[in-house]
């Protein structure tokens, strides 16, 4: 994320994010042929004009791509809540039919950045985007991405403090809704994703995870005059250092419950959204990662 210095008519206002908007674009989600893409968004607030309720766990979706007001009739709408429905079906039927439907190695991806980070908006759901090349052909995949929306990680949900608290939290039992039962399915009942995140998470943590460290260090060092500036204007920002080293601590901390086992593997009962809470307090899955 680069930090952007915001001036109006010479007056500072601050620093502030730049980043790219969501969407079928270049520099978001890049697409040969979207005539028949769908881009989706989970979201509680379902304040799109454009949206649905799924009918097995009664998901919000937003529906973000195609423009819909562009279409004379409701045809494309059904179709894209039809082809979803059939998604989430086979995923609430416990089973793993749903790996012919989604792009398990990007799922595991998309994962890996949302646990490493404890992104609980996943389990709202919130901020949540996942897509579809293709709703006419056989072969096309569902996607989960992009990655998005990360200000409820890093221990924020439940303590509004970052980095700080939950470091040791089990993710899919840190907070309850609708996007629970969904996520715990998808992640635990299918063999290929489990291969794929077990291959993601091996590597990370035996090659990669160092680095993420020192990129900690060299971010600050890089933006920490836009932080020091913006303090100037908003009051905050001149602790920063003590906040890179909690933020390490914390990540040090995290990451090792996040490693693989290895071993048989497991497949988790079906999580129903009116079950899924009484089976998670009662330690049902009481493993963060299943094994490969």
């Amino acid at each position: 994320i680069v930090p952007v210095e915001l001036y109006i008519n010479g007056e500072y206002r601050g620093s502030y994010n730049f980043t790219q908007h969501v969407g079928f674009a270049n520099n978001s989600v890049s697409l040969d042929d979207e005539t028949n893409a769908t881009l989706l968004e989970l979201d509680q607030y379902f304040d799109e004009a454009y949206k649905f309720r799924d009918s097995y766990f009664q998901l919000p979706v937003n529906i973000k791509e195609p423009d819909l007001s562009t279409y004379t009739d409701y045809a494309q709408q059904q179709l894209i809540e039809n082809d979803f429905n059939a998604f989430t079906q086979k995923i609430y039927s416990g089973g793993a039919d749903y790996e012919d439907d989604l792009d398990c190695e990007m799922f595991a991806r998309y994962m890996l950045v949302n646990m490493l980070s404890q992104n609980l908006e996943l389990l709202h759901p919130k901020s949540v985007y996942l897509y579809k090349e293709d709703l006419l052909s056989l072969h096309s995949k569902y996607i989960f991405g992009p990655a998005w929306d990360f200000d409820w990680g890093f221990g924020y949900e439940g303590t509004t403090s970052y980095c700080q608290r939950n470091a040791e939290q089990n993710f899919f039992t840190a907070y309850y809704d609708k996007g629970r039962p969904f996520f715990t399915n998808l992640f635990y009942n299918s063999d290929k994703v489990k291969r794929a995140t077990y291959a993601l998470w091996t590597k990370f943590l035996e090659n990669d995870f160092d680095e993420l460290l020192e990129y900690v260090d060299d971010y600050y060092a890089f933006a920490n005059s836009s932080f020091v500036h913006n303090a100037t204007k908003w009051g905050d920002g001149s602790k920063y250092d003590t906040f890179v080293s909690n933020c390490k601590t914390w990540l040090q901390q995290h990451a090792p419950g996040l490693r693989p086992h290895s071993g048989a593997g497991h497949r988790a009962r079906r999580c129903e959204p009116r079950r899924c809470y009484q089976h998670c307090r009662r330690g049902v899955r009481d493993e963060q990662y299943p094994r490969n």
